[in-house]
């Protein structure tokens, strides 16, 4: 008999949970009307927990253009605002980005004049 001995190994495993926020209870904005004949209305709120009173607010073209670019007031986290684009911006789908500290959202809108 062969006299093999063996240690005992105790293996400990340890989990990490990890939590994902649900960002829809935060954030929700609405822009209209889409399509766009040049004048835009973004609406909606952001959790008051965010802890900002502004909204930067860029419009992006497809190839990835900044076109307008703002910071809008929020007010007790709801934003209520009209944008008017120029119009030397061409008819096409366009892309507004929405960032208030951590949270941002993206909505598109199409411009047809």
């Amino acid at each position: 008999m062969c006299g093999t001995a063996f240690d005992t190994i105790t293996v400990v495993k340890q989990i990490h949970s990890t939590s994902v926020q649900n960002t829809s209870e935060e954030i929700s904005f609405s822009v209209a009307p889409n399509p766009s004949r040049g004048t835009i209305s973004i609406t909606g709120f952001l959790n008051s927990s965010i802890g900002t009173n502004e909204m930067m607010v860029n419009i992006i073209d497809m190839t990835g253009r900044v076109i307008y670019s703002d910071v809008l007031p929020l007010n007790n986290g709801e934003i209520n605002s009209s944008i008017n684009l120029n119009n030397n911006i061409a008819n096409g789908i366009y892309i507004i980005r929405l960032r208030a500290g951590d949270i941002s959202k993206v909505l598109r809108f199409s411009l047809e004049r």
